[in-house]
């Protein structure tokens, strides 16, 4: 049931798709793309891990990513993707400025990747992904979507927990966003508003 999308874990605070395409050299991969924010850890999805890695001289503080920061990357086949999977484990490397440097003088850490179920990696690519940009954090351009995207992030989330059947609690700020996108318009300013979350929907989805 593998894809040809697998998920990065342990990222490195600051990494770039640069990084990850160097990581994966020889794999080629068609595409990075990481998801809205959603601080709630999912069961089976997010991987629990410590701001540690283990270094030959010995045990080092690096900065991670949380675990709820989700990456993903695509291959040209399933089989390419469970050769990525294999690379699980080893150091990815970061630029020289970056504040995570190993004790023997490299810089980087240690990721781990996992598979991802077709369903899910279609589902996520057609109507959750956001593009990472080459040259910018991938923290940088989510941030930058996410301002434009407001609860529209709400509310893919929402549909998402449906449609991928997680196990996702729906809140009364949920409850709110959910009553908002499917209320009728009555006015002008209301007409406006529905608009713009459908266009940011039809932007995220595209």
């Amino acid at each position: 049931d593998h894809s040809n999308i697998v998920r990065l874990h342990g990222l490195p605070v600051g990494v770039k798709p640069e990084h990850i395409r160097k990581f994966f050299q020889g794999l080629d991969p068609s595409l990075i793309f990481v998801l809205p924010s959603n601080k709630t850890a999912l069961d089976e999805w997010d991987v629990q891990y410590d701001s540690y890695n283990l270094a030959s001289a010995g045990r080092i503080k690096i900065d991670r990513c949380s675990n709820v920061f989700r990456v993903f990357v695509k291959f040209q086949s399933a089989l390419v993707a469970d050769a990525a999977i294999e690379r699980s484990g080893e150091w990815i490397g970061l630029d020289k400025e970056s504040s995570a440097i190993r004790q023997d003088g490299m810089k980087g850490t240690a990721i781990s990747v996992s598979p991802v179920p077709k369903r899910v990696a279609s589902y996520l690519q057609k109507n959750m992904a956001i593009n990472c940009k080459v040259g910018v954090s991938i923290a940088e351009t989510k941030i930058g979507i996410e301002q434009q995207l407001g609860i529209v992030i709400d509310m893919a989330w929402i549909i998402a927990s449906k449609k991928l059947k997680i196990e996702y609690i729906i809140t009364k700020k949920d409850l709110t966003i959910l009553g908002k996108a499917h209320a009728f318009p009555t006015n002008s300013s209301e007409y406006k508003s529905s608009v713009t979350r459908y266009n940011s929907l039809i932007d995220l989805h595209e």
